[in-house]
């Protein structure tokens, strides 16, 4: 079996920010430690009235769908080759691609400011790269053309071109099916 290397990334400023982000093979999975961020924020806001106070009185039969699912988005292996990871000074940035169909579709992407251990998060960043060396070329298409958003575009320019080929050659044969019976007309007048 491939070699497993766990990292904990947890905020230095609230320890409730948590993920455990455990490397197998070429693969990670991603397991939040700790209650989602929205979740922490409605608690935080408190009896607040107005648009959060609603928020919170939501909470009740909201947060199971929306736990769940972010827990089916996480409860996944990713690639090594998409998964980003950065430091900055004490801060750790992780952001890894949810694919469909073997296209990307979305980026999972968590941030902390401080993390309580960064020698510990720029060692899990080099085991990133090594893996993602180790691991190859990617095997996904190349360039833009690995995102759903790329196809999706490219189908919409698609569509729209061909409708305005269409409408423009209508046009076109309106003016000389026009000139045309002018032609006619005026053939017959002589």
């Amino acid at each position: 079996m491939a070699s497993t290397y766990t990292y904990i990334a947890r905020s230095a400023d609230d320890p409730r920010r948590a993920a455990i982000l455990t490397l197998h093979g070429h693969r990670v999975s991603i397991e939040p430690a700790a209650a989602p961020g929205y979740y922490l924020m409605a608690e935080r806001m408190g009896g607040r009235q107005g648009t959060f106070g609603r928020f919170r009185r939501m909470m009740p039969w909201m947060m199971p769908a929306g736990i769940s699912a972010m827990e089916r988005l996480l409860h996944q292996d990713f690639r090594v080759s998409d998964l980003m990871v950065r430091t900055k000074d004490e801060g750790l940035s992780v952001s890894a691609w949810v694919r469909l169909g073997g296209l990307r579709l979305l980026p999972v992407t968590m941030t902390w400011n401080r993390v309580d251990n960064p020698d510990a998060a720029q060692a899990f960043v080099q085991e990133v790269d090594r893996r993602r060396r180790q691991a190859g070329a990617h095997r996904g298409l190349p360039g833009p053309l690995d995102y759903w958003a790329s196809w999706l575009a490219g189908g919409m320019a698609t569509v729209s071109t061909a409708a305005w080929m269409v409408v423009r050659a209508r046009e076109a044969s309106r003016a000389t099916r026009s000139a045309g019976l002018r032609g006619w007309m005026a053939r017959l007048r002589r």
